[in-house]
């Protein structure tokens, strides 16, 4: 059992982590979008005898087939890792949800005997339970003042 802190960590960091990948997988595709302008070009002027050269070589062609492909396909990769992590934050949020209906939003999670958990042991008290207590309260002081006028 995961404590309500550790839930939003890890919703958190799940949530950094797409940001992250998907800021890469733009990064990645710019790159292969210049790789493929700029790269063949490059390659053309200073790796080949351009006064020999007859046609153009097939390396010079598949560059930006091959920039492209990489591009797309992480992109592909990280759209499908990021609707991965979508899902375990949905897990993870509907596990919180769960969590804090049962013990509440408190520190400790009803495992200790502070004033806050009580001695329902860390359930949250119903409207109806507040109702009597306020009704109890409301006895004892009204008792507790009739015996100090009859004083």
């Amino acid at each position: 059992m995961h404590s309500a802190d550790q839930l939003r960590f890890k919703i958190s960091q799940l949530r950094q982590d797409k940001v992250i990948y998907a800021v890469e997988s733009i990064a990645v595709f710019v790159l292969a979008l210049f790789a493929s302008a700029f790269l063949p070009n490059l390659l053309l002027r200073y790796f080949y005898d351009q006064t020999t050269l007859t046609e153009v070589p097939p390396l010079l062609e598949y560059i930006p087939v091959a920039a492209f492909l990489v591009g797309v396909g992480y992109f592909v990769y990280v759209m499908i890792g990021n609707m991965g992590r979508l899902s375990k934050i949905k897990k993870l949020e509907k596990e919180l949800d769960d969590l804090i209906a049962t013990h509440g939003d408190h520190c400790c999670e009803g495992n200790c005997d502070c004033d806050e958990c009580g001695p329902n042991g860390g359930a949250v008290a119903t409207r109806r339970e507040v109702t009597e207590s306020v009704g109890l309260l409301a006895e004892k002081m009204k008792s507790a003042k009739t015996k100090k006028s009859s004083k």
